[in-house]
């Protein structure tokens, strides 16, 4: 239940978001050039990653041989079409210049949320 709520966020994000984008923040395409591509490429592998689970229920199906191939298939084709939607449309919402990215580059954003983060869990630890 809880795949089909996430799965229905994103078909809401990219089915709404796509009257929002306007083409010209997509200008420079890479403004971190290769170096940000590469960053971005080893993040969304890592979310590629719960595809094993896959393969470990096709053991339930009759004919493993033939709707294991197909399940995994599939899912990669449904999972990569959905992160290039979505990474479109927000890309092309929001333009570069107004994440503040240098800032955060630098560490600043990065400490301010680990302190946030380190705080509040001292308060729910701390008795009364």
């Amino acid at each position: 239940m809880i795949v089909i709520i996430k799965v229905a966020v994103v078909v809401f994000v990219i089915a709404f978001g796509a009257f929002m984008v306007n083409p010209t923040n997509w200008h420079p395409f890479a403004p971190n050039g290769f170096a940000g591509v590469m960053s971005g490429a080893a993040i969304v592998f890592f979310a590629f990653i719960g595809f094993d689970a896959v393969s470990t229920t096709a053991e339930e199906t009759r004919n493993p041989q033939r709707d294991m191939p197909i399940g995994i298939i599939a899912s990669l084709i449904i999972c990569t079409l959905l992160y290039v939607l979505m990474s479109s449309i927000l890309t092309g919402i929001k333009h570069i210049h107004g994440l503040h990215w240098r800032r955060r580059r630098s560490g600043h954003g990065f400490r301010q949320q680990a302190v946030g983060a380190v705080r509040s869990l001292a308060r729910a630890r701390s008795p009364g």
